[in-house]
């Protein structure tokens, strides 16, 4: 089993594939995964665990490895994880503070 892998998709040479960049070699059952920025990734597990990666080139440029940053247990699975703000729209404009 697998926990996380980043690939590419290569289109030199004529033909499209795709090409593994970095990995997570913990065991994980990742029920979803997300960029929530250039180099950083989170992921939500079946055990109900929240995980979050960050690249990490420094080991050997040949073969990057995803690095486990964080971990938290949320309790529940998660199979969906949408990038977003808990702030509300009225709080953004300077207008509406009369």
């Amino acid at each position: 089993m697998k926990s996380v892998t980043l690939l590419r998709l290569d289109t030199s040479g004529g033909k499209v594939e795709l090409a593994t960049v970095a990995r997570d070699y913990a065991p994980l059952w990742m029920t979803s995964v997300a960029t929530i920025e250039e180099g950083w990734f989170l992921g939500a597990e079946d055990s109900g665990n929240i995980v979050g990666w960050r690249r990490n080139d420094d080991l050997n440029p040949d073969e990057s490895r995803l690095t486990m940053s964080y971990e938290m247990r949320f309790g529940e699975m998660i199979n969906r994880i949408r990038i977003g703000t808990l702030i509300c729209s009225f709080f953004l404009n300077p207008e509406n503070h009369g």
